[in-house]
């Protein structure tokens, strides 16, 4: 199916619908206008929920609503790893704490991300080896990504689901 074949069957099938639909990172304005012609205009309550880092992406796409998601720092992000993969009382073996952070910095702040991150690493061993696989996957997803899109959310989406959930 080509592009166009693409554009019709999303058009056809959403034309008269109600939908929701989230486009997650875009990183610049060609991109935005590329896709947003896309999704029909019914002026019947659909929505479109776009997501960036980019703060002139944001302005560009003019929308009526704009959130900021407060970034969390290194330590407020380890505190959020911590809960998650080791329960409130932070009792991790001494040896993870740094290739723990070098994941949360990976994360770059997001929040989800790193809940995300938090989750798969709560489902594996809890050894300094795996946890390096797990840092090495979001390093070699980042890198196979487009050089302004070094962004955490597809990275840690991309890595777990191609790298560290199958060791």
């Amino acid at each position: 199916m080509d592009d166009n074949e693409l554009v019709d069957l999303v058009q056809k099938n959403l034309k008269d619908q109600s939908y929701l639909v989230v486009v997650d990172e875009i990183w610049s304005a060609d991109v935005w206008d590329s896709i947003r012609g896309i999704f029909p205009n019914c002026n019947n309550g659909s929505r479109i929920l776009l997501t960036t880092k980019e703060t002139e992406v944001a302005m560009y796409a003019y929308t009526s609503i704009r959130r900021e998601i407060n970034l969390v720092n290194l330590e407020n992000g380890w505190k959020l790893l911590c809960d998650k993969v080791f329960g409130p009382k932070h009792d991790h073996p001494p040896e993870l704490e740094e290739v723990g952070k070098e994941i949360v910095e990976k994360c770059q702040g997001l929040p989800l991300t790193i809940s995300v991150t938090a989750g798969r690493l709560s489902k594996i061993p809890r050894t300094l080896e795996d946890w390096k696989d797990v840092s090495q996957a979001l390093s070699k997803s980042i890198a196979s990504h487009h050089p302004r899109v070094l962004r955490a959310i597809t990275s840690c989406l991309f890595a777990s689901n191609h790298d560290f959930f199958y060791l």
